[in-house]
């Protein structure tokens, strides 16, 4: 029905926006990355400026640790995808497959969101590039299992579910930026990184290029109906615009605080 039509453009929206600020810290600890030189030091760095934005409220950031946590995540993707969720049984696989991909948010031991970010095999990458297969369509097949200690270089970026009473907290970038840590600890970046994302709607394309994705499949060319969105460098450089828009927030709210006080 109508209502229904409606809740699912928002949650499509939403989904598009999450993705877009993770796609954001993503660039900036890969710069951190880079410009240190040096794992922990990446750490460290991406640590100090994340630190000014988030406050912890006892939340945690894990790995799925058994089938009744992977069932909860399922549930809570239901409640924010609905009919564009899927199945338990591919997601299932999908975990299997790469246990490291999926990040879950807790708070007191509830699961109250989650981040996916996977690792993917160049002919699966190419698929979904190429717009011939939709998200239910990825199989282990597609999932890379053998990532380099050297790190890799195609990624896809699955999504982020958050129950609604956290949507309008920090909560999404906690989760966010806990998830990032650990895949940054966890993964000597690639200095060529490709990373792919499904636009679900007209607002979700526009933010989508205001962050440097370019259209690579139009929606009448996938098997989806989503159009393709493919952002790429192999220059760290173009990380520092991402850096320079964080810190020129900051800049600007720390301004105006101070203003305030006076």
């Amino acid at each position: 029905g109508k209502n229904r039509s409606i809740c699912s453009s928002y949650v499509a929206f939403y989904r598009n926006i999450l993705i877009v600020i993770s796609l954001g810290l993503l660039a900036a600890g890969i710069y951190y990355y880079f410009v240190h030189r040096g794992h922990y030091n990446a750490l460290g760095g991406l640590r100090n400026v994340l630190n000014e934005v988030l406050d912890d409220d006892g939340y945690s950031v894990d790995h799925i640790e058994n089938e009744a946590r992977l069932r909860d995540l399922w549930e809570l993707d239901q409640i924010c995808y609905g009919d564009e969720n899927i199945s338990l049984e591919v997601l299932r696989a999908w975990w299997k497959t790469y246990e490291k991909g999926i990040y879950l948010l807790k708070e007191k031991n509830k699961v109250i969101g989650a981040f996916g970010l996977f690792p993917m095999s160049k002919d699966g990458f190419r698929e979904i590039l190429e717009g011939k297969a939709r998200e239910e369509d990825i199989t282990p097949d597609f999932i890379e299992t053998n990532v380099s200690a050297l790190g890799h270089q195609e990624w896809y970026l699955s999504g982020i579910a958050l129950r609604v009473a956290f949507r309008r907290t920090h909560a999404v970038r906690y989760l966010i930026a806990s998830a990032l840590e650990m895949w940054l600890e966890a993964h000597a970046l690639n200095a060529h990184i490709k990373i792919v994302a499904l636009a679900y709607t007209r607002e979700g394309e526009a933010l989508l290029k205001r962050f440097g994705f370019g259209k690579y499949k139009e929606r009448k060319e996938t098997l989806s109906r989503y159009p393709v969105y493919l952002y790429e460098t192999k220059k760290i450089g173009k990380f520092q615009e991402v850096i320079n828009r964080l810190i020129d927030t900051k800049a600007k709210k720390a301004k105006i605080k101070a203003k305030n006080i006076s």
